[in-house]
């Protein structure tokens, strides 16, 4: 995957079109692996490319996420919470087949 730069302030529409799309099933089962740091906690909210807003069932012993029965593009955002109290905001965007 090739990697990007986003300024902070960018819009939504402006993360979406600049994301790697990661390519899934459905019901599949994706662990998410965080590189410098554990996260104390995690939360997923997904958007389709229709506006849809819902979360994504996560399983926060070992942060993995489940997607959809049904097909789409869907972003992710999550909220990954940190010891310090720090937030940090990880994007996503996964099409389901």
């Amino acid at each position: 995957m090739s990697s990007s730069h986003l300024e902070g302030d960018a819009d939504h529409k402006t993360i979406i079109e600049n994301l790697d799309t990661l390519r899934v099933n459905k019901n599949e089962k994706i662990t998410l692996e965080f590189i410098n740091q554990t996260p104390t906690e995690l939360v997923i909210d997904q958007s389709r490319e229709s506006g849809d807003i819902s979360a994504f069932r996560i399983e926060q012993s070992d942060f993995s996420i489940f997607t959809p029965g049904k097909s789409g593009t869907y972003i992710l955002e999550m909220q990954a919470k940190y010891a310090d109290g720090s937030i940090v905001h990880h994007f996503l965007k996964v099409n389901v087949n």
